[in-house]
């Protein structure tokens, strides 16, 4: 589970699309992602420059994957490295996620995979 500040939340099929690409998975290992919209949240100066807007919604990502038991630990590692841009997965993620949403702030992992 992650959480994050975004313009908005993407559509589940589309959610579902882009952790699939970012892992490098199909989709149909992608199951139950959701996108959960919180409270609105004032942007820095800098970030709310950025989103062209003054506020973000906090919003929590999340879902399951569908491995077999010898792919689960490969698994595990690649989610892992979602929340971290530096990362080939979590840079795919991110780009992907901004290419929908137009404004993504910093990502923190919430629950470990």
């Amino acid at each position: 589970t992650l959480a994050t500040v975004a313009s908005a939340c993407p559509s589940s099929e589309r959610l579902r699309t882009i952790v699939a690409k970012a892992l490098e998975v199909s989709r149909d290992k992608v199951d139950g992602v959701f996108c959960d919209v919180g409270e609105e949240v004032p942007l820095s100066e800098d970030d709310a420059r950025l989103a062209g807007q003054p506020t973000a919604k906090a919003v929590t990502i999340g879902g399951e994957l569908n491995s077999d038991a010898a792919g689960a630990a490969d698994i595990q590692l690649r989610v892992a490295q979602l929340p971290d841009s530096t990362t080939a997965i979590g840079n795919r993620f991110a780009i992907a996620a901004r290419g929908v949403l137009g404004y993504l702030g910093p990502i923190e992992q919430v629950h470990a995979p």
